[in-house]
């Protein structure tokens, strides 16, 4: 997250964008690149999948217009590898557009957004002081009677705690509780047949371009945090009739026409309800956290840049430029924006009642919203009111009164925290007020002790992981029974046991990135050890709060670690390593002749290690053995505990006991002469190679002639691995069959010939050639096979 140092609101040129601030700013963005990605097969998967890499990328200002670009400034200028296998072309200026096949109207907008500081900047030096003797907008800001907030409410108990995406269901208070996220802007043209007031395409390119620079000026003002993108949805909303002309209706007869806008639509439910099942409708499709609509009246012909205020071509001098309902779910606006005109003006308009839409109040004089007013899920208060101010007053957007009116004023204070764009400081870092809340972690269903943990048998520690909700505070309009409550979603969680790493907590769960509330299993056997064991979970939510826990596990058990069996001259060592508690067991060895088909017995106890280190490190060597036999092995240890017996066993091992080597490297053959199979021990010797190590060598002085500092090295000798090969061969001399070739290190290893060639066919009876080559040694040995 960035350092919050004050406000400011930050223009950019084409590609490297310096800042340029009314006052501090929340973070320096001195070089970032304006970038439009064009979708070049216009696909919604190619589209979704641009969208993801901009949005993990961090950019910021973002803006999309669905499928055709997306629009946003990077903090590292990005190229085609960063959008590798999607069909997409960059563009880092208004002349790159062409070409690209884009919709007029998205590559005017397009454009405009790559050039938006050269854009301000003509408009000043246009208007250079015009617009001297106006007032403020003077909008209508219109709060929904109880009784309609109530009758379009969706019935429901407890006010729903999650982030904004778990919010399926949602109502007119729903779908722009606050300014973070993603929001959907639904733009609506409605035409009346026979009018003289007709849209055309160049209108609704200037409308969109003005409109998208408006909110470009929120974009900016958020860009010390990226969860904020805007989704543009107008392709079909372009000239839907009406049997009225809007411009010359008024807020007496608006219900009328938008009615039959929305009814046209699909959406036969009146204006304002009808405008609400059109946003969810919407903001369902598009996958957005937020959505509102924008009916724009076209005033073309009825504007004048001389008329007076109140402009009577402006809703017949009602005395209104635009209005917006609090909170939602639309806003009214014309094209031109009365006195404000085209461009910027309109841009400037559209944005102050967007701010409604989000529970941002007024604070112009005549629109009497006093110091104490209060508004948004922080409840924000208004003091930056001209109202009988009740404190030094700045210029903000929410004011509208300071010419020229197009250029951009700041979103201030008091605004920004009444839309939800607060902040707070967390240990030096600057974070949403709204998601300031860290997450928590409980275990549950942890016993005091878990009384076994046999081979093979599993644990699973349950976690409850959870996000509280910032708790809404919205006064206007929203009592406490339909409030909503938002919570950050989990981004991750890890677990460790004992300290020895972590591991992802279930990282393929999708509700991770989603949810504010997950609990989940997690199987801790293979990590638990005998004794006291301390689990410790950490969780990060998604703007990177952290929590930790911790708790602990006590394991009655043995733990063990390896089991081998080797053979050793005529005889077999069993060792065996446990984890370093074993409560003072005593260890059973316990023995099955394979060969002879003999029960199981128990051969010898054992209570002392060998030795102990990081782990418990036992042997035992087994004298009672046939060669050639082939022996199975088990370790059961055995303690009490709490007046309390217990056993618990290893897994099992084979071994075959080998034939004593007299001398050389190859033992007899047994059985010889065989009528099938043949079993030999083979004793590797010993290979060893040239290895390097340094040393330090120091000359004599300091920094004279003579004096050196390097790393010689010394040729020693150390063990590698010995080749060993075993074929075996006819009284002819011909390869029988290759039992064995291999690289290992010294030490006895047993083989058996079964009897067969290499294509696994019995060989008749005769005599045969075992040849052993070990190193630079080598062996044969006499085979006689009788039938």
């Amino acid at each position: 997250m960035a350092r919050y140092r004050g406000i400011c609101a930050l223009f950019f040129a084409v590609a490297i964008v310096p800042a340029v601030c009314f006052a501090e700013s929340h973070a320096s963005y001195d070089e970032m690149y304006a970038v439009a990605i064009v979708i070049s097969d216009r696909s919604p998967a190619t589209f979704a999948g641009a969208r993801a890499i901009v949005e993990s990328a961090g950019a910021r200002g973002v803006q999309m217009f669905p499928h055709d670009a997306i629009f946003g400034f990077f903090a590292e200028r990005p190229d085609r590898s960063t959008f590798a296998g999607l069909d997409v072309e960059l563009c880092f200026g208004r002349g790159e557009l062409r070409g690209t096949g884009l919709d007029g109207i998205v590559e005017r907008v397009v454009g405009d957004l790559l050039e938006q500081e050269a854009i301000v900047q003509a408009a000043r030096v246009a208007e250079a002081g015009s617009f001297e003797e106006a007032g403020p907008i003077e909008d209508r800001m219109l709060r929904v009677p109880e009784e309609v907030v109530w009758g379009t409410m969706p019935a429901k108990g407890a006010p729903r705690r999650g982030s904004t995406m778990e919010l399926a269901d949602r109502s007119i208070r729903e779908n722009s509780e606050f300014l973070i996220g993603s929001v959907l802007v639904n733009v609506i043209f409605p035409e009346s047949a026979g009018s003289s007031e007709d849209w055309t395409e160049v209108e609704i390119s200037d409308a969109m371009s003005a409109l998208s620079l408006g909110i470009s000026q929120y974009l900016q003002k958020a860009l010390w945090y990226n969860d904020l993108s805007f989704v543009f949805n107008y392709t079909n909303f372009r000239r839907i009739p009406t049997t009225m002309e809007p411009i010359e209706s008024d807020m007496s007869t608006d219900d009328i026409w938008i009615g039959e806008v929305l009814r046209n639509l699909g959406y036969d439910y009146g204006a304002y309800y009808g405008a609400h099942l059109l946003n969810n409708a919407t903001r369902n499709t598009f996958g957005t956290d937020w959505v509102f609509t924008a009916f724009i009246a076209d005033m073309s012909n009825h504007y004048s840049a001389t008329a007076p205020s109140p402009d009577p071509g402006c809703w017949g001098g009602a005395g209104y430029v635009a209005y917006a309902y609090l909170g939602g779910p639309y806003l009214l606006i014309p094209y031109p924006a009365c006195r404000y005109g085209y461009g910027l003006g309109f841009g400037r308009v559209f944005i102050h009642e967007m701010s409604h839409t989000f529970w941002g109040l007024d604070e112009y004089a005549s629109a009497e919203e006093a110091c104490n007013s209060r508004s948004g899920y922080l409840a924000v208060s208004n003091r930056n009111t001209l109202f009988m101010p009740c404190q030094e007053t700045v210029p903000c957007i929410m004011q509208s009164a300071s010419p020229p009116f197009t250029e951009p004023q700041p979103i201030c204070d008091y605004t920004q925290g009444q839309v939800g764009m607060g902040s707070v400081e967390i240990g030096g870092t600057t974070y949403l007020k709204i998601y300031s809340l860290p997450p928590t972690v409980e275990f549950s269903g942890v016993p005091g002790a878990v009384d076994t943990l046999l081979s093979g048998e599993e644990y699973f520690l349950s976690i409850a992981l959870r996000n509280a909700a910032y708790p809404n505070q919205n006064p206007m309009q929203q009592e406490p029974p339909e409030r909503v409550d938002y919570a950050a979603p989990l981004k991750a969680a890890w677990l460790s046991v004992n300290g020895l790493g972590s591991q992802a907590l279930n990282p393929t769960d999708p509700r991770w990135g989603t949810s504010s509330s997950i609990n989940t299993a997690f199987e801790v056997s293979k990590e638990l050890e005998p004794g006291l064991n301390v689990i410790e979970c950490l969780v990060e939510n998604s703007v990177g709060l952290t929590a930790a826990a911790k708790d602990t596990l006590f394991l009655i058990g043995l733990k063990y670690k390896t089991v081998h069996a080797t053979p050793v001259a005529k005889d077999v060592r069993v060792a065996w390593t446990t984890a370093m508690e074993v409560f003072d067991a005593e260890f059973g060895v316990w023995r099955s002749d394979l060969t002879t088909g003999g029960a199981e017995t128990k051969i010898a106890t054992v209570s002392v290690p060998d030795g102990i280190g990081s782990q418990r490190a036992y042997s035992y060597l087994d004298a009672s053995v046939a060669a050639t036999h082939r022996y199975r092995y088990r370790i059961e240890g055995t303690f009490s505990y709490n007046r309390a017996d217990y056993s618990f066993s290893s897994q099992e091992v084979t071994v075959t006991a080998s034939v004593p080597v007299a001398s050389g490297i190859v033992s007899h053959l047994l059985p010889n002469p065989t009528r099938g199979s043949v079993t030999f021990t083979v004793d590797v010797p010993k290979s060893y190679g040239a290895a390097s190590i340094s040393r330090e060598a120091a000359g004599t002085g300091s920094g004279g002639a003579g004096a050196r500092s390097a790393a010689s090295s010394s040729d020693i000798s150390a063990e590698v691995r010995t080749s060993v090969d075993i074929v075996v061969y006819n009284v002819l001399g011909q390869r029988i069959k290759n039992i064995y070739s291999n690289k290992v290190f010294s030490g006895l290893m047993t083989f058996t010939w079964d009897g067969t060639d290499s294509g696994n066919r019995t060989v008749p009876a005769g005599v045969y050639f075992l040849r052993v080559s070990a190193g630079s040694e080598s062996a044969v040995r006499k085979v006689v096979i009788v039938r």
